[in-house]
Formats: C-alpha cells, structure tokens, sequence
C-alpha cells in the first residue's frame, strides 16, 4: 500500500499567521484534528494539531482542579481561565505548530521513505 492510496488530495491548510481560533474552526468544521501549515507560496512549513492547541498554553482547554471533600477547588478563577483561554486562541498558529515533521510522498510505501521537514 501506498500514501496516495489512503491520502486526501482536497487538503484543508492554515497559514502560519492565522489565528489558532481560526485553525481550532477549520478543524471542526472539516472534522480532522490537524491542518497543514502553509507558506504564502504554498510550501508545507509545519502541521498544527488538536494536540498542539491543548498542549500550548499548558493545557489550557482543560481546567485545573482538585476535588477535596466533595468540593472543587479551582488553580485559577473561571474569569482568569477565560482570559488565558482568549489570549491562547488569539495567538498565531506558527506559536503552536509542530514543525518537526516527517514528510511522504504519495509514491511512500513506509517510513523508509519519509523526509525530514
């Protein structure tokens, strides 16, 4: 089996200046987690994940908690929570993107045959 015998030819991408708000949007309206990440030229720069938002900003999307006696005791206020949430979504994806990646070619068979992005 080949890459071109699984792989999407009508690829959704981002560019790197684009708003993580804008790529989380992307993701979950074409329902992948990933996108590509573009040049203006339209050269593969890197790849932002579900995984690359939820670990940027340390988790951010995920509220801190303990519960202690039937009682949740919160790291941070909601409002601060809120906040930090806003600022991460209002970030560039090129602060959150992966960009050590293995690139194939639709001609790949196995990861032999993959190049370092």
């Amino acid at each position: 089996m080949y890459a071109r015998d699984i792989m999407k030819t009508d690829v959704v991408t981002v560019k790197p200046g684009e708003l993580i708000s804008d790529a989380v949007i992307k993701m979950v309206k074409n329902e992948i987690s990933g996108l590509p990440v573009v040049d203006d030229s339209g050269n593969l720069i890197g790849v932002i994940s579900e995984s690359d938002v939820l670990s940027h900003g340390q988790l951010l999307l995920v509220p801190d908690y303990l519960e202690l006696l039937e009682v949740l005791l919160y790291r941070q206020t909601p409002e601060k929570y809120r906040e930090e949430l806003k600022d991460t979504l209002r970030e560039p994806v090129e602060s959150a993107m992966s960009k050590n990646c293995l690139l194939y070619t639709s001609d790949a068979a196995d990861e032999e045959d993959s190049v370092d992005l």
